[in-house]
């Protein structure tokens, strides 16, 4: 919880005071919240960072996830539960069973705000629910999300399961824009699928400082394994945002107006990025002073299909969202399984970059401390890092993700 809570605070702390990652003059563009969306957003953010944490522990190799869409596909679910399930899981959210209708004011006024507030960067976020026609479906539930969540929905022909995933799989790709044509979850579909909910995010932004294409070049990165690869690295002597300590250097890579902002947090020589995540409340010193950067970066790609998110779920004590009475969703759910999945991908390159997702929910009728310095610093991601893609106003994580081995 405090590695949430540190993370919004400093990000905060730093927009109210204008304090831009390049340009002392420059005001970073902020989203307003009332106090109770502070709260529900401190509250995502909670659940962002602790669910990064616990994908991170176990997952090996290279990974990308969306916390946002997650929180945001849960939170178009609760619309669907009874209040039992909500007494046991909105503590675990970090609101109370009262706050759904806010909630739901909240996600539309935000779904908003984040699209609009960079102009320069390219952000879209979609969510549509899949309807199977063989059931009867509460109007209620999707009416919800049709106010709220601005969701597409979408009564189509489960008897037809092929024509069902070449329709989900079209609007994924359209939502994404092309980066992810089809979605690994759909092989789950069954007539016994009643609802399928989905959040497609999309995000494409250009540095606000672009490095150099001539000044790339091929250099040495030792993966987590200690293997030893060249990989094409990017290189730039520029002003940024940056922190160092005895246990690892950050940096932050504003987009277009830097409303958006790439973290990315290199574990010390000697330490690893374990050492970095045991640490109580890291994030709170990822924000450092603007200081020249020698800043070397390999370009990646990834992608990462996260086929049972139930598992990491359970693990965070959210299993009564996992079974249970959905009959606010329709009354053939009385006894319903739901299954969360996500598909991520990312690429980053001299341009900036652009990052994907597509979270799903099946739900169907159940079976059975920073040192600042003046002085210039040299960042060479060079062995494995994390990265996350953060709003600056409120810290909301987009994105999260470790990169530890060449592709």
């Amino acid at each position: 919880m405090l590695l949430g809570l540190s993370l919004l605070v400093a990000i905060m702390s730093c927009s109210k005071e204008n304090k831009p990652a390049n340009n002392d003059d420059e005001i970073i563009p902020t989203i307003d919240l009332s106090t109770k969306q502070t709260e529900f957003v401190a509250a995502g953010n909670n659940f962002s960072l602790k669910l990064w944490s616990t994908i991170d522990k176990n997952t090996t190799g290279n990974y990308i996830v969306s916390p946002f869409g997650i929180y945001a596909t849960i939170s178009m679910l609760l619309n669907g539960v009874t209040d039992d399930v909500l007494d046991e899981v909105c503590p675990l959210l970090g609101y109370k069973k009262t706050d759904i209708s806010e909630v739901n004011t909240y996600f539309k006024s935000l779904l908003k705000s984040l699209v609009s507030i960079d102009e320069k960067v390219k952000l879209s976020i979609a969510n549509m629910a899949v309807l199977n026609n063989n059931y009867n479906i509460e109007s209620s539930f999707a009416t919800s999300l049709q106010n709220y969540y601005d969701a597409f929905v979408n009564p189509i022909d489960f008897n037809n399961i092929d024509n069902a995933k070449k329709i989900i799989n079209e609007w994924c790709n359209n939502k994404t824009n092309g980066e992810i044509t089809e979605l690994p979850a759909l092989e789950k579909l069954s007539n016994t699928s009643v609802v399928v909910l989905l959040n497609a995010l999309y995000f494409k932004g250009e540095w606000a400082s672009r490095f150099e294409p001539v000044s790339t070049t091929s250099e040495k990165f030792t993966d987590i394994n200690g293997v030893v690869s060249m990989l094409p690295t990017m290189k730039q002597t520029s002003k940024y945002n940056a922190a160092v300590n005895a246990s690892y250097k950050s940096i932050a890579l504003p987009f277009g107006n830097k409303a958006y902002t790439m973290y990315i947090v290199l574990p010390e020589e000697k330490k690893s990025l374990d050492d970095i995540l045991k640490i109580p409340g890291f994030l709170t010193n990822i924000l450092g002073s603007v200081v020249d950067v020698e800043l070397w970066l390999p370009k990646f790609e990834q992608k990462y299909d996260c086929e049972s998110l139930n598992n990491t779920l359970k693990s965070m004590g959210l299993s009564c969202l996992l079974k249970g009475d959905y009959s606010r969703i329709s009354k053939a759910l009385v006894d319903g399984d739901v299954e969360f999945d996500q598909s991520s991908r990312i690429k980053v390159d001299e341009n900036g970059s652009t990052a994907s997702s597509v979270t799903s929910a099946i739900i169907k009728i159940g079976s059975t401390g920073s040192e600042t310095t003046s002085q210039k610093i040299v960042f060479h991601a060079d062995r494995p890092f994390y990265y996350l893609i953060v709003e600056q106003s409120t810290g909301i994580v987009l994105f999260a993700g470790r990169y530890c081995k060449a592709n």
